[in-house]
């Protein structure tokens, strides 16, 4: 256990079911995924489960973006990095799909159609609320165990992040487990500690930005990305209407007064950039 979350040296899995969830969302551009990264962060865990029955969920996108699809191609790197079958399915809790997972045999991977095609996955509720929904209902009575291992989405509070959690044994995989050590690692060091804080989802950063700062544990919070460009337009910068567009597509959840009152009060901690580069012409 690490950081009062149980992890697979707390419990017995070999020759068991268990439901992986995994975060394998990545860069998609002409049917094409770009980054495998997050794929190769969960061989790891996939590896020390091959004595299980094990199914594994995750997403990819969210709906109305572009790259929102199914995991096709993601059971096929998945399969090359493993060195064995991770065979797809193009359904979630259906029959057919609990008839693939009542038959699957030690030693088999079966990966579950994107779990956001389910339309209460990202309902905005708890845990216990969340457990009562036909996704939970409808997988929980296959299952053995349910393992965490999707590290950079657990601060969202989704149904197959935190729905099994209330009606099934738990725990945390190894990469979840080896980012919350470093990060408890480096908030618990002594010394100076400087956020680095970007990409497009503006309340994802501004969560950790507004915990840090109050707490008083950043002595500076270093914006970049989307959430950068966010600040700099609630301060007064013309970014230009692409770069307005993109940032209202992103700021869901977020109030425009509230983050000034934030960023008032913390204007000597908060770095913006003061530079940019831009393409003309397809020249930088």
């Amino acid at each position: 256990m690490i950081e009062g979350l149980p992890t697979l040296d707390d419990v017995e899995f070999n020759n068991k079911s268990v439901l992986l969830r995994i975060d394998i969302n990545a860069p998609i551009v002409n049917s094409t995924i770009l980054d495998t990264t997050r794929f190769e962060s969960h061989v790891p865990t996939i590896k020390e489960l091959e004595n299980t029955k094990l199914v594994l969920l995750a997403h990819q996108s969210r709906p109305g973006k572009k790259d929102f699809t199914t995991l096709k191609s993601h059971s096929d790197i998945l399969s090359r990095l493993v060195g064995r079958e991770v065979e797809y399915i193009d359904e979630i809790f259906s029959s057919r799909a609990l008839n693939k997972i009542k038959r699957l045999k030690k030693g088999e991977i079966l990966l579950l159609e994107n779990v956001r095609f389910y339309s209460e996955e990202q309902l905005k509720r708890g845990a216990e609320e969340h457990s009562s929904s036909h996704l939970i209902k409808k997988l929980k009575p296959h299952f053995d165990l349910f393992v965490n291992d999707a590290f950079s989405a657990c601060h969202r509070s989704h149904a197959s992040l935190v729905g099994f959690v209330p009606v099934i044994p738990s725990v945390i995989g190894r990469l979840v487990e080896k980012e919350v050590l470093a990060l408890s690692k480096a908030i618990k060091s002594p010394g100076r500690k400087i956020f680095i804080l970007g990409g497009a989802k503006i309340e994802d950063s501004v969560k950790v930005m507004k915990n840090v700062l109050k707490k008083d544990i950043a002595e500076k919070v270093v914006l970049t990305g989307v959430v950068a460009n966010y600040f700099l337009m609630l301060d007064g910068i013309d970014l230009g209407e692409i770069n307005r567009k993109i940032v209202e597509e992103n700021k869901e959840g977020i109030e425009d007064k509230e983050m000034r009152e934030i960023f008032e009060s913390y204007k000597d901690k908060i770095i913006l950039p003061f530079d940019f580069g831009i393409e003309s012409e397809g020249v930088r």
